[in-house]
């Protein structure tokens, strides 16, 4: 780490306080192993000295790298240019529109210190990749309990910062489209095309855990009398995979598509809190992001990251209280709600619930509800047993499985 330490902290002095000398720094990890995947995740903190007034200050950032040693630097570099053009031209684009229509800025975000797609300036991206962003830490951000998840009143903040990052995009689409065109969707999906050859598909549908999910189903006895219909489910999965596709592939082209997150789950959020209550929220790691159906991100966040208890017993309230807002932004813009009103927004939650079925529960068994502080092999999938997943993790899967059948979603 020492080399890559001293080439991102001369980086962050010529872009922030070249005018200035570091007379301190201390570079550590800012992640635990299983924490993150994508990405390496450094914390600086830096003591500069003006030597023209002996005046001192301390700079705190972190710094988000790629991860040098791993089958999926490839991929993790692509997303390194997604994430820096959404610092740069995505935000901009949606707190200036937020500014002409008279409307606050969105809080949400974290800010961007600066970035580098390599050392040479050029537009490709390689293993020299960084992006440098303030340290939420440091204002009092954590990320809660992944095992734990959010509570109702947590759930209800995210959930309405969450129904704010869709409708406002949508918003821009409606009244402008040539400038949400330019300047949102162009900037999004900018991962190559996957392989479709043979061995691709026979990887994704080896390492694919579906007898570990059939396993903790049929641990449940209501899940186990619907067994049948999840393993038709399994079958038109695995037509999916003989087509080349994967449990990730999801196009929406309708009249919700926005700008969605793609991977929004409780360790890409940060919260504040207060006498033990989130009071504020930032949502973080923007590669993924792509034009989508927003009812994706929304179902993602809720089964992966909202307590079980809380799911249990207000489902439907969380879903028509993230709908509300998403109507009030779009309203707020003045535009045309009709085609966006309940009944719609059910019909196209039911859409992302039969194409991210799969996905969500692969999230669950495999990466949140796994032993804390080790980080997950994926091509191991097909050697975990239902003793390796969390109760909690166990227990999400079969909610969802429920809902599934008992809101006819299948």
């Amino acid at each position: 780490m020492a080399d890559k330490a001293e080439n991102l902290i001369e980086f962050i002095n010529n872009n922030i306080c070249s005018s200035k000398r570091i007379i301190e720094k201390d570079v550590t990890n800012l992640t635990a192993p299983g924490e993150n995947y994508w990405s390496d995740m450094l914390k600086i903190n830096l003591t500069v000295i003006n030597d023209e007034t002996g005046s001192t200050e301390e700079i705190n950032v972190c710094a988000k790298c790629v991860v040098q040693e791993s089958e999926q630097t490839i991929f993790n570099i692509q997303m390194f240019k997604s994430e820096i053009n959404f610092y740069r031209e995505i935000i901009p684009t949606i707190q200036q529109f937020l500014n002409d229509h008279g409307l606050p800025e969105i809080t949400f975000f974290p800010k961007l210190v600066c970035a580098r797609l390599n050392l040479d300036g050029g537009a490709v991206p390689d293993k020299n990749a960084v992006l440098i962003l303030e340290n939420l830490k440091n204002q009092g951000y954590e990320n809660l309990d992944r095992h734990k998840g959010f509570d109702l009143e947590a759930a209800k903040l995210v959930l309405n910062d969450l129904a704010v990052f869709h409708a406002v995009p949508l918003a821009l689409k409606l009244k402008d489209p040539q400038t949400f065109k330019q300047k949102i969707e162009d900037n999004c999906t900018l991962l190559p095309p996957k392989p479709k050859d043979e061995p691709e598909r026979e990887h994704h549908k080896a390492s694919f855990p579906f007898a570990l999910l059939t396993s903790i189903l049929k641990q449940d006895i209501y899940c186990r009398t619907h067994i049948e219909e999840f393993e038709k489910f399994i079958k038109s999965q695995n037509e999916k995979f003989e087509r080349g596709l994967s449990p990730f592939d999801y196009e929406y082209k309708g009249a919700f598509a926005t700008l969605t997150h793609g991977d929004m789950w409780l360790n890409n959020t940060m919260q504040k809190l207060k006498d033990g209550k989130t009071v504020n929220n930032k949502f973080l790691d923007f590669q993924m992001c792509s034009i989508g159906n927003p009812a994706a991100d929304l179902l993602f966040l809720l089964i992966t990251s909202v307590d079980v208890p809380t799911l249990q017993n207000h489902f439907d309230y969380l879903l028509s209280f993230y709908h509300e807002s998403f109507i009030k932004t779009l309203e707020a813009f003045k535009c045309d709600t009709k085609p966006f009103h309940y009944k719609n927004f059910l019909g196209v939650l039911k859409e992302a619930a039969m194409e991210k079925f799969f996905h969500i529960n692969l999230m669950n068994v495999t990466v949140i509800f796994v032993k804390k502080g080790v980080k997950h092999e994926f091509h191991k999938n097909d050697e975990l047993q239902a003793s390796d997943v969390h109760p909690v993790g166990r227990s999400k899967l079969c909610f969802m499985f429920k809902e599934m059948i008992r809101r006819d979603w299948y």
